[in-house]
């Protein structure tokens, strides 16, 4: 919970800057949520980055077909938001990092990071451990 109270529900920012994603804000209708918890990092006005967990991007191809157009939809949502917000977002957001344990599946990820991250304006970073995650978010709250 934030100072104003703000509770988040998506995000885990007990150890902010490093913000790390929930199991929780994959699950479906969680786009308003997910945006309003977006606003709350962004209304800091602090640096921070958002670490997601290994998996995180890749199960849409497990869901059935109206699951899956749910799920579209709401990532569609979410990168409407980045794009729309892509300034403001990368004034306190500086990068996003991806946790891959899977060598290939990481290579895709690397790939898809480089065309995301320019659309969002925030680096993109592609890890294969949690360690890894923690070092790469270290470098990116230095750079600036």
């Amino acid at each position: 919970m934030t100072d104003d109270g703000f509770r988040f529900e998506l995000h885990d920012d007990s150890r902010f800057p490093f913000v790390r994603a929930t199991p929780k804000e994959k699950q479906a209708g969680t786009a308003p949520q997910w945006q309003r918890e977006m606003e709350a990092l962004i209304a800091r006005a602090q640096p921070f980055v958002i670490i997601f967990p290994p998996d995180h991007h890749a199960d849409l191809e497990q869901l059935d077909g109206n699951a899956m157009r749910q799920a579209q939809e709401e990532r569609k949502q979410r990168a409407l938001w980045l794009k729309r917000n892509r300034e403001v977002l990368a004034g306190s957001c500086r990068g996003m990092i991806t946790i891959e344990l899977d060598g290939a599946r990481r290579s895709a990820e690397r790939a898809r990071a480089t065309q995301l991250e320019k659309a969002f304006g925030v680096p993109l970073r592609v890890a294969d451990s949690g360690g890894m995650a923690d070092e790469l978010a270290d470098a990116l709250l230095g750079q600036r």
